[in-house]
């Protein structure tokens, strides 16, 4: 059993789910487990104003291929922006560095006819990967009942679904999801075990 001191008390479970993002080797640690050597990376993301009167609501999700940015609409009179940035960051609470921000500012000023007068707002995450940059989803082979929920990487919007199925047919220990199987996918593509954990 997992004991867990909390402001309302100690709670007591049979199974614990590390899912904090950034922080899962920490969490790890603190229980007495094998960490999977999660690297957390930093992505920025600046808000601009676009050219008064410029209605941008309509206008689509672009990204450049390989080294670049996307930029998308927020709002009528608002584009966001990210340099696509990956940088190596301790868990932390994530701010926007200023090198990064003038880069995507400058990257977009070089490849479009938009001029970056403004910047409204910046802000920065953590998104974090695994060695093999492949989700970790499943029990810890040292650690009866700790179960790992990590490494979605820049992915986790596209693949919360799929995965939130795979993790709940892992932690239920049920049949493996059919479509996933179809696909090629077997259920030991996201084990910890793979990481030594």
């Amino acid at each position: 059993a997992w004991l867990v001191e909390s402001g309302a008390g100690t709670i007591r479970a049979t199974n614990l789910v590390n899912a904090a993002g950034a922080w899962v080797d920490e969490i790890a640690v603190m229980a007495g487990v094998r960490p999977i050597g999660i690297e957390p990376r930093r992505r920025t993301v600046i808000s601009i104003d676009a050219s008064q009167g410029t209605d941008v609501s309509r206008w689509p999700f672009v990204k450049t291929v390989g080294k670049g940015f996307y930029i998308l609409p927020e709002g009528s009179g608002r584009l966001l922006a990210s340099p696509m940035d990956e940088g190596a960051s301790a868990p932390c609470d994530a701010a926007p560095e200023e090198i990064d921000i003038a880069d995507i500012a400058h990257r977009i000023e070089q490849t479009t006819d938009l001029e970056v007068r403004r910047i409204a707002h910046s802000w920065a995450g953590l998104r974090s990967f695994a060695p093999d940059e492949l989700p970790v989803i499943g029990f810890a082979t040292d650690a009866p009942g700790f179960f790992w929920c990590a490494g979605q990487g820049g992915s986790g919007f596209q693949t919360s679904p799929a995965l939130s199925l795979a993790g709940e047919a892992l932690f239920l220990r049920s049949d493996w999801l059919k479509e996933l199987e179809s696909a090629g996918i077997a259920r030991e593509t996201f084990s910890p075990a793979r990481l030594g954990a």
